[in-house]
């Protein structure tokens, strides 16, 4: 008989993301993974544990957007506190040393972060990367830190900076074990 090995619900919704897949695709992957001893958390307690996490770390409120001519509220998702949120990550990060200097490029004292708008599939995106890290543009290495699905116009550029801005202020005036963190700004 094979031995059960329970896996923790936020293994498995990394693994969901991280491959790619959807609800549907990973019930399947599931199924296959029992097979071999190994069992996912349900879905419903997959949903729960998200929305807590949701909850905890994100606020979502609504905003005025104007939508083809028309005021209109949209529901805007922010992180909470942008700055421990970047504390936590190098944190992370730290003990596993992906850490890099990129040849003397970033100096020694400085944390780079990227903060970058953008919009795909209907929404408009504000994300974080930092910039320390080997593949610092890949998905999994940027952080989605706004979200609104509205149209990239003026109007949202401004209802989405002036939240942005204090965030990025916050990021400023914050140190990391001894280095200033450093804000580029981007957009596409």
């Amino acid at each position: 008989m094979k031995e059960k090995t329970g896996m923790s619900i936020e293994c498995a919704i990394t693994m969901k993301e991280a491959v790619g897949l959807k609800w549907s695709q990973l019930r399947i992957q599931r199924t296959f993974l029992k097979e071999f001893g190994l069992i996912l958390p349900n879905e419903a307690r997959k949903r729960r544990r998200g929305k807590q996490l949701i909850t905890k770390y994100v606020n979502v409120e609504s905003k005025e957007f104007n939508v083809d001519g028309e005021v209109k509220p949209k529901r805007y998702a922010t992180t909470r506190d942008t700055q421990n949120y970047l504390l936590n990550l190098l944190n992370t990060y730290q003990p596993n040393n992906p850490l890099t200097w990129h040849s003397g490029t970033i100096p020694e004292d400085e944390i780079w972060v990227k903060v970058a708008a953008d919009n795909g599939k209907g929404s408009f995106n504000v994300c974080m990367a930092l910039g320390k890290l080997n593949k610092a543009n890949s998905k999994t290495n940027t952080h989605l830190i706004g979200i609104a699905y509205v149209k990239d116009t003026h109007e949202s550029l401004k209802i989405f900076m002036t939240d942005v801005n204090i965030k990025i202020t916050q990021l400023q005036i914050t140190q990391w074990n001894g280095k200033r963190i450093e804000v580029f700004l981007l957009g596409s």
